[in-house]
């Protein structure tokens, strides 16, 4: 087994999200959910399933969500979080912030629990509706939630991220065979042009 840090596995994470088409920004913010989810959770597990989903090459470019704002809902269409994750939790909190929503239903998501984590390092606290027909943690996919605003409560955020997540070594060199897909060759030419950084972009 491996033992990496959450900077380690949170630059490898964002290389891989960046080269199966994810853009930058929201590659960042997904980096940051997924590692934390593999800290709190079977690392191995939780990684190989990114891993998989990623290597299936969706075109993430054609992927879109629906908002309707009168209805306070957001369709996704079952894309994958790892696609649209950031995009659902902006327009969860517009339709919060700007609409006033007390809730918002979202149709058809894809691993409810990673748009949880993001709306959470946001700092945003939401509560699951006990209507929900399903938990959102839970490992089935493509199912309807209810997030209720929560704001006016008071309730504590999760304890932060463990400082190391334990994974297998293939699941790890399949996350690196991602990631590579960023690097261009070493040239004299490329090195010119700033080329260089491998998994740590300060190096």
């Amino acid at each position: 087994m491996l033992s990496v840090s959450q900077n380690e596995l949170q630059h490898l994470l964002r290389k891989a999200l960046n080269a199966s088409g994810v853009e930058p920004g929201a590659d960042d913010e997904l980096a940051k959910a997924l590692a934390d989810e593999a800290s709190h959770g079977n690392g191995t597990t939780v990684l190989a399933a990114v891993t998989r989903q990623l290597t299936d090459a969706v075109n993430h470019g054609e992927q879109t969500l629906e908002i309707d704002a009168e209805r306070h809902r957001v369709i996704t269409h079952g894309v994958s979080m790892l696609a649209i994750g950031a995009a659902t939790a902006d327009a969860v909190c517009v339709l919060f912030e700007v609409y006033g929503a007390a809730d918002v239903v979202i149709d058809d998501i894809d691993r409810p629990a990673l748009l949880l984590r993001i709306l959470n390092n946001r700092r945003v606290r939401v509560a699951v509706d006990s209507e929900s027909s399903e938990r959102p943690d839970s490992a089935a996919t493509h199912r309807t939630i209810r997030l209720r605003h929560a704001e006016s409560q008071t309730r504590e955020l999760p304890p932060e991220a463990p400082q190391r997540t334990t994974l297998t070594p293939d699941v790890w060199s399949s996350l690196e065979r991602l990631a590579a897909r960023t690097y261009v060759p070493d040239t004299e030419r490329s090195r010119t042009q700033g080329a260089g950084a491998n998994l740590d972009d300060s190096e």
